[in-house]
């Protein structure tokens, strides 16, 4: 009984660890992609949404309307430059 224990445990295939469990992640609901507003946005726009979307620490801590990110800011999180 311990054998085949020890043949199983063996044989088992360990997950891939893909990065800090709690890392930040930015979930896009796919509502938010079908909508009419989202695909209007030009592709920096919705770039930067995705950052804003990070930022943003959900329900339980609210910091909507205190997120602050200046041009500059915005600019460098998505490479782009004004020239």
């Amino acid at each position: 009984m311990l054998l085949r224990w020890i043949i199983q445990s063996m044989s088992r295939k360990k997950k891939k660890s893909y990065g800090d469990p709690q890392g930040k992640f930015a979930p896009v609901p796919l509502s938010l992609l079908d909508n009419d507003a989202y695909r209007a946005l030009g592709s920096a726009a919705q770039a930067l949404l995705t950052w804003f979307l990070l930022e943003w620490k959900g329900k339980n801590y609210n910091n909507n309307g205190k997120i602050m990110m200046s041009a500059r800011q915005a600019a460098e999180k998505i490479s782009v430059t004004r020239d």
